[in-house]
C-alpha cells in the first residue's frame, strides 16, 4: 500500500475496496430482512396449522363422545319398558360394534345378552 501512495492510488484503492465491501454487505442486508420475514412467517404458519388440526381433532372426539352418550341414553330410556314387557331383563347398554342396544336378560338362571331387535315375545 505504501508503494502505491506515491502515485496517489492508495486512497483510490482503499476506497474501492471499502465500496466493494459495503456493496456486498448491503446485498446481504437487503436479502436478510425479507428472508427473516419469510422464515418467521413459515414458522408462525406451521404453529397455526398445528393448532387448527389439534382443535379439529378435539371437536371430532367430542362429537363422537356426545353421539355415543346420546345413544346410551336412548337405550336406558327403553329399559323400563323392556322390564315391564319381559320380567327377565337385567340391563341394557349401547354397543358401538353392533350399532344398536344390547339387552342383558336371564334365561334358565344364566345371564345372556342379545340385540334389542332380536327380542321376541315367546309367550305367544
Amino acid at each position: 500500500m505504501y508503494l502505491l501512495e506515491g502515485f496517489g492510488l492508495s486512497s483510490n484503492l482503499s476506497s474501492l475496496t471499502l465500496n466493494f465491501i459495503n456493496k456486498k454487505n448491503m446485498k446481504i442486508k437487503d436479502v436478510s430482512i425479507p428472508l427473516a420475514i419469510i422464515i418467521s412467517s413459515l414458522i408462525l404458519g406451521g404453529f397455526l396449522y398445528a393448532i387448527q388440526i389439534n382443535k379439529q381433532n378435539s371437536i371430532e372426539r367430542q362429537r363422537v363422545y356426545v353421539d355415543s352418550f346420546g345413544n346410551e341414553l336412548k337405550c336406558q330410556n327403553l329399559l323400563k319398558d323392556l322390564k315391564n314387557k319381559w320380567h327377565n331383563v337385567v340391563g341394557i347398554y349401547y354397543s358401538d360394534f353392533w350399532n344398536t342396544c344390547m339387552v342383558k336378560y336371564t334365561e334358565g338362571g344364566e345371564v345372556l345378552e342379545g340385540r334389542i331387535e332380536s327380542m321376541i315375545d315367546k309367550r305367544r
